[in-house]
Formats: C-alpha cells, structure tokens, sequence
C-alpha cells in the first residue's frame, strides 16, 4: 500500500488524466441530484461500463477477465 506522500502524487497523476475537473464533477453532481436522479455516475465510460454490468453482467465479468489476463500478461518478463 502506498504510502502517504506516494499516494498524493498517484491520485495527482491521476486527476491530471482524468480529463475533468473537479469543478466539472460537482456540476454535474448537483445538477443532477437536483434533478432527483439516484445513481450519478460519471464520466460516460464509467456509465456505460455500469450499464453493460447491470444489463449483461456474464459478458461484463468476461470481458474484465480478458483485461486481466492482458495486463497480467504484459506484466510477464
């Protein structure tokens, strides 16, 4: 587990990736729970990756599995 000063520049990284701010989440956030709408999720890959999940979850946990065994392959001297 990182440590402290590890994990602020990993999380740093990644919000530098991300592509959002964190001004543009609380956006859309509030505007949608104004709205009333219960599951917020964002951005658009993380809600269609929830929406095939909930739908398909066979092909979702498949397809999840694939991923691994690429990452983990690459990972392999």
């Amino acid at each position: 587990m990182p440590g402290p000063e590890e994990g602020r520049v990993v999380a740093a990284k990644l919000m530098e990736m991300s592509g959002i701010s964190a001004n543009d989440v609380a956006q859309y956030v509030l505007k949608n729970a104004g709205k009333g709408n219960f599951r917020i999720i964002l951005p658009f890959q993380a809600r269609f990756l929830h929406t095939v999940k909930r739908l398909f979850p066979t092909l979702f946990y498949w397809l999840l599995n694939r991923l691994a065994a690429q990452r983990e392959s690459l990972r392999q001297p």
